[in-house]
């Protein structure tokens, strides 16, 4: 199996894009695992593999088969293409909040 692209030059970008959107309240449009995605960050911090990720929600495309499968999350260094969206993001998901079992570092949420 093929390694996944990286994009290390933008990965610290894509964080402070991530947190941008978070704090306008805007959904972040990109590219990840080759395919153009439109979503709502919920969560920016350290993933338990020590990684610089976000949780986010997936509102473009949509995923089948469950709405929990749109809860997704993203490494910042396998993000490509980010870009602050003119989609409003809708309030904080019910199901997901600060406390992210998926974090060992929380640097921001969306509450």
């Amino acid at each position: 199996m093929a390694d996944k692209p990286t994009n290390t030059f933008e990965a610290n970008r894509n964080r402070q894009l991530a947190v941008e959107a978070g704090q306008k309240r805007v959904c972040l449009s990109l590219r990840y695992d080759g395919k153009p995605r439109v979503v709502e960050v919920q969560v920016v911090g350290t993933s338990l593999k020590n990684r610089p990720a976000m949780r986010v929600y997936q509102v473009e495309p949509q995923s089948n088969p469950a709405p929990s499968a749109n809860f997704r999350l993203l490494c910042f260094d396998e993000c490509f293409s980010v870009a602050l969206s003119n989609r409003q993001a809708a309030p904080p998901r019910s199901n997901k909040n600060n406390r992210d079992e998926g974090f060992t570092r929380i640097e921001w949420a969306y509450v």
